[in-house]
């Protein structure tokens, strides 16, 4: 990714950020996606190195992630906001899939990510209603992303480079929702909106370094 690319989706990010934090809702919505439509072009585009397969689901997670950004602008359209996003998920798994070793000892490492996974749905739980299984479904994707994220980065068949900043973009992906879920269902986080875009961009931008770094 260039610099110029990369400095222009900080750029819009922190545009989007400053202006939900001021109430400019009509701009702020405006450039919601932009960071990622950039993103999801630059790794889509490809640059012929690397592992084309890896690249191509990265972009094809961002364009999910994208359209998620896209329903999420009205409440109404929660529900498919959260699908797009768990489509984005599920295309990260398959990314990472390939080059992770799932052996006892990845086993063993995903106990931490089940556990994680179990607090966030214990606290939860009372305020989600009839979103508990959709909500569920979408808490056991993201941290299977993270898991497997994880054994991608030590299962020596990918760089160790690209391999961390896939991992630490899942996790900033994970904080991110949770975040997320924790402001729309349990109660409102002081800061929650500047917390949840500032992890959720942060995210994007290390996976797709990750795939064209």
């Amino acid at each position: 990714m260039s610099g110029t690319t990369l400095a222009l989706v900080v750029l819009l990010g922190l545009g989007h950020i400053v202006a939900r934090s001021l109430g400019w809702t009509r701009l702020a919505g405006a450039l919601k996606a932009l960071p990622i439509a950039l993103l999801a072009a630059t790794a889509l585009r490809g640059d012929g190195r690397g592992d084309a397969s890896y690249r191509t689901l990265v972009g094809a997670a961002l364009v999910a992630s994208m359209a998620g950004d896209v329903f999420l602008l009205s409440p109404r359209w929660f529900v498919p906001g959260l699908v797009s996003f768990l489509i984005g998920h599920l295309l990260y798994i398959a990314a990472f899939l390939p080059a992770a070793n799932v052996d006892a000892a990845g086993l063993a490492l995903l106990v931490p990510f089940v556990g994680f996974g179990g607090l966030v749905l214990r606290y939860l739980w009372p305020h989600l209603g009839r979103l508990r299984a959709p909500v569920s479904t979408y808490v056991a994707v993201i941290t299977t992303m993270g898991w497997l994220a994880t054994l991608r980065a030590l299962g020596g068949e990918v760089t160790p480079h690209d391999g961390m900043l896939a991992a630490a973009g899942a996790y900033f992906f994970m904080a991110s929702d949770t975040t997320l879920a924790v402001n729309r269902f349990a109660r409102p986080l002081r800061g929650g909106q500047v917390a949840i875009m500032g992890t959720y961009y942060l995210a994007q931008i290390l996976l797709t370094l990750s795939a064209v770094a």
